[in-house]
């Protein structure tokens, strides 16, 4: 019996995350997951909108609409963001995740969100089956 609530306690804390200083913190975080948490919140829809754009751009996707461009943010943050050690196929993981997961999850849930700058404004991406800006997808990332 002792084994048994041993092994349920141990299972229900797998599932449930501590707080620290108030701000939850995830116990398995992805490669993914402490990258973007190491991007400032400033940062983070540039950064989502530069790889976005990596990606878009190496698949030559003809079917996303407002494709953000690396152009729109500055030379000095493109060459950071640049330097900074992701993991294999990050671009092509965000991508994939924010067209098949995020979209339809907003979708879903008809949330409507807002761009907070004038970054993520030019950051928007529109897929087939819906919209997001960069900002949506530098709060929710990564689970992959």
């Amino acid at each position: 019996m002792k084994a048994l609530i041993v092994f349920v306690t141990i299972f229900v804390l797998s599932f449930n995350s501590p707080m620290a200083d108030g701000k939850e913190v995830r116990l398995h975080r992805t490669p993914a997951q402490m990258v973007m948490d190491n991007i400032s919140k400033e940062d983070r829809p540039s950064f989502v909108a530069y790889h976005l754009s990596i990606a878009l751009h190496a698949r030559h996707r003809n079917d996303v609409e407002f494709k953000p461009r690396v152009d729109t943010i500055p030379r000095e943050k493109r060459e950071e963001f640049a330097q900074i050690h992701t993991p294999p196929n990050f671009s092509f993981n965000l991508l994939d995740w924010t067209e098949l997961e995020l979209v339809p999850y907003k979708n879903g849930h008809g949330i409507q969100s807002e761009p907070f700058d004038e970054t993520a404004k030019v950051s928007t991406v529109c897929f087939p089956n819906g919209c997001v800006y960069a900002n949506d997808a530098g709060e929710l990332c990564c689970p992959f």
